[in-house]
């Protein structure tokens, strides 16, 4: 019976404060583990967002580039008629300048149009088909002739709002367009920033782009 009673007593278990002291010390390592997942989580939500707003702007870039290679007669800057907003992501002119015009380095226009691929080439005054790109209110606007309702050009913004576009450091040079037998080349510069969750980024692009066939 002794016997017995001894084993009981040599068999210890844990205090309460030692039970305490790890039940405390699980809680802080989860806490920070959990917190440190959420952040990452967090961080990770952020670069997607602010991924697909840099790709949106690299979109736009490429489709600037694609659509003034292959076309014609550029004017910088373009002769715009009366503007009127319609909303925070459109405006309609009532005319658009056809003249084919350079625009020389130091003296960038703001806005750009020239007669795409499939315009009505017989007929360089005819501004129905033209396809255009405007910077307005820190953005980058767009026109073309699916957007022309017959009496006005419509120009719909093509940057997000969490792209800015400086004015002043941004903008259009056409050189050759008004000398033929030459290849007129666009030269499109951009300067501004992109904000997302309070975090600024500047931005600086510039790239050259030559029309694809000599004007006749």
């Amino acid at each position: 019976m002794n016997k017995n009673i001894s084993k009981i007593e040599n068999q210890k278990g844990f205090t309460l404060v030692e039970v305490m002291i790890a039940v405390g010390l699980f809680v802080v390592v989860m806490v920070f583990g959990i917190g440190s997942v959420l952040s990452t989580n967090s961080a990770h939500k952020k670069s997607q967002s602010q991924r697909a707003i840099n790709d949106n702007l690299s979109f736009v870039i490429e489709d600037m580039s694609r659509n003034i290679r292959l076309g014609s007669n550029y004017r910088c800057p373009i002769g715009l008629g009366s503007i009127n907003p319609v909303d925070d992501y459109s405006f309609e002119v009532s005319t658009i300048d056809a003249q084919g015009q350079d625009c020389v380095e130091g003296n960038e226009g703001l806005s750009l149009s020239f007669d795409p691929m499939n315009a009505n080439f017989d007929d360089p005054s005819d501004t129905t088909d033209q396809m255009g790109y405007v910077i307005f209110n820190d953005a980058i606007y767009k026109t073309s002739a699916s957007t022309y309702d017959g009496s006005v050009h419509t120009f719909i913004r093509v940057t997000p709002p969490e792209v800015v576009i400086d004015e002043f450091k941004s903008g259009f040079t056409v050189i050759g367009t008004e000398s033929p037998g030459t290849q007129p080349r666009v030269i499109v510069r951009l300067s501004g920033t992109v904000t997302y969750k309070n975090i600024t980024t500047p931005f600086d692009i510039q790239t050259t782009l030559s029309q694809r066939l000599l004007e006749e």
